[in-house]
């Protein structure tokens, strides 16, 4: 999801998150305003990590201090600013653990060379632009991803597109959850309708549509109780006539 940071009061974002603002030279900081509005790319809110109390943030845009070469990354003091996460359909990917990004999945991470592999966070989120999840062509394990903004490594370039450890990640996309919800209600409308008509034998019942969201399991259950309904009424009818003599 499209996520922006606002700035609730006139605050500094630090290139070092131990280090009081003052204390910080003129390219090591950045003074931000009250209310604006700053596109994030990634984040790392586990604040454990950075005194408690600060979030590492990568910004779409860079932003110049007053000294010095812009910069993407930067803390921010939690307290000062308010994250908002828009609606989207466009997906994300969440890191479950610190893991590598590589450039080559054939290649173990730490034969990489530093302008070939990114250090992820846990927990950090990544806007996704396109992902190839057939992990067959990538030794079974790996995903091939483009990220909305590049990655910068410790060395080298930054990179948009990199191989991902399937295991160490999540993919989000609220298209998919969306289809997802929208397949269990109606196999059930399915049955149900379909399970009364076994039983009234009312022809009546109107043709259910989207009879393609069946999943297989619906599909056996519906052929399990349409089978049983004629036995257990043929059995019932029999017992009545038992007790009728």
């Amino acid at each position: 999801m499209p996520i922006t940071i606002r700035t609730r009061i006139n605050t500094t974002f630090k290139q070092d998150w131990r280090e009081q603002a003052p204390n910080l030279a003129e390219q090591d900081k950045y003074e931000a305003k009250t209310s604006q509005q700053f596109r994030v790319s990634s984040i790392d809110r586990n604040t454990q990590r950075y005194g408690g109390d600060h979030w590492k943030v990568t910004f779409v845009q860079p932003l110049q201090p007053n000294q010095g070469q812009a910069k993407s990354t930067w803390y921010v003091y939690v307290p000062h600013v308010q994250l908002s996460e828009a609606p989207s359909t466009s997906a994300t990917l969440r890191a479950r653990i610190n893991t590598t990004f590589k450039q080559d999945w054939r290649t173990q991470a730490p034969n990489l060379a530093e302008q070939d592999r990114y250090e992820a966070k846990a927990s950090q989120q990544f806007r996704v632009s396109s992902i190839d999840r057939n992990a067959q062509r990538y030794g079974g394990d790996h995903w091939k991803v483009t990220f909305v903004q590049p990655l910068q490594p410790n060395q080298g370039q930054a990179k948009s597109t990199w191989y991902v450890y399937v295991p160490h990640v999540v993919y989000e996309s609220s298209v998919a959850k969306s289809n997802m919800e929208i397949a269990p209600s109606g196999s059930n409308k399915y049955i149900t309708q379909e399970l009364l008509h076994q039983i009234n034998r009312n022809a009546s019942i109107e043709a259910v549509s989207n009879v393609s969201l069946l999943c297989p399991s619906s599909v056996f259950l519906l052929c399990f109780l349409c089978t049983c309904v004629p036995r257990l009424k043929n059995y019932l009818k029999t017992i009545r006539l038992h007790f009728l003599r």
